[in-house]
């Protein structure tokens, strides 16, 4: 656990009726391997491992091949949250088959509409999880006998007419794009811009550049009298620029994503936008860190 949405998945699972064993971790750098893997030696009942592979609370991705491994060492199962991953971050559930199931959505790094969730999971680990779910949504085994009695495609529920178009368009963008190698290639660059752009207008990251992922990227408030994030975000929005108006980290930051269907040009307005809030507020370079 090192970020929000690690904390939003041992809550699912409690009130899902799982016992959690948490394995606290800094929010500035990636869950040790080497820590799993002590954990799960010194706790037999621990059957499955749960991660988030891009944790957007603080901007740190996981290596979830180097804890798969330990995982797959201990004889024990994954499950990974790639929600703010897939698409961009690679992963192999062939290379990788101590994993449960992957999650994911329709938006995130593959830039559709929100509101269909994905979870990929090999058919016998559906089987072998049968009517352990202790949640309709979360029944992969009645979404499963779903499909196979109503056909390949079958919603259990209203499905998501447009979401499911978009996510449909959204993939020929993606296969024109180049795929996941050139979308992390694109994701990188706007991260590294911004990243760059940011700390010469002052700003501190909230991670250091070798710990930082290419997802969403986060900076230090300015501690100067008269900063106050939501003016901030509403002076970003004047100039065309929308950030995130809340922050998940301990200390006050400001989230800003590198996703979406935008490149180093967009990356470039938005810096000028920073720069123009920045003034409007008051905060010189020097007294932005």
């Amino acid at each position: 656990m090192n970020g929000a949405y690690a904390e939003r998945m041992a809550r699912l699972a409690r009130e899902a009726g799982r016992a959690v064993v948490a394995l606290p971790a800094p929010d500035t750098q990636g869950v040790a391997p080497e820590a799993v893997a002590a954990a799960l030696a010194a706790d037999p009942s621990i059957t499955h491992v749960g991660v988030v592979y891009s944790e957007t609370g603080s901007g740190i991705v996981n290596d979830v091949p180097a804890i798969g491994a330990v995982v797959r060492a201990a004889g024990r199962r994954m499950i990974v949250d790639a929600v703010s991953a897939f698409g961009a971050l690679p992963f192999s559930l062939s290379e990788q088959p101590e994993v449960d199931a992957v999650v994911f959505t329709s938006n995130k790094c593959i830039e559709g509409l929100p509101g269909i969730g994905f979870a990929i999971s090999p058919v016998e680990r559906v089987e072998a999880a049968r009517g352990n779910a202790q949640s309709w949504s979360f029944d992969l085994a009645d979404v499963y006998d779903t499909a196979q009695r109503a056909g390949w495609g079958s919603f259990r529920f209203t499905p998501p007419v447009q979401a499911l178009h978009a996510f449909g368009v959204a993939l020929d963008i993606y296969l024109a794009e180049g795929g996941q190698p050139a979308r992390l290639a694109r994701y990188r660059e706007n991260c590294r811009i911004l990243y760059e752009g940011a700390q010469q207008l002052g700003l501190r990251p909230y991670l250091d550049w070798e710990h930082q992922g290419p997802i969403i990227a986060l900076f230090h408030q300015p501690q100067v009298p008269g900063f106050d994030l939501q003016r901030f975000v509403e002076a970003l929005k004047r100039r065309g620029v929308l950030i995130s108006n809340f922050h998940n980290t301990e200390a006050p930051t400001m989230r800003i994503g590198c996703i979406g269907h935008v490149g180093p040009d967009e990356m470039r307005f938005a810096l000028n936008a920073l720069r123009g809030a920045l003034e409007e507020m008051g905060v010189r370079r020097r007294d932005a860190a």
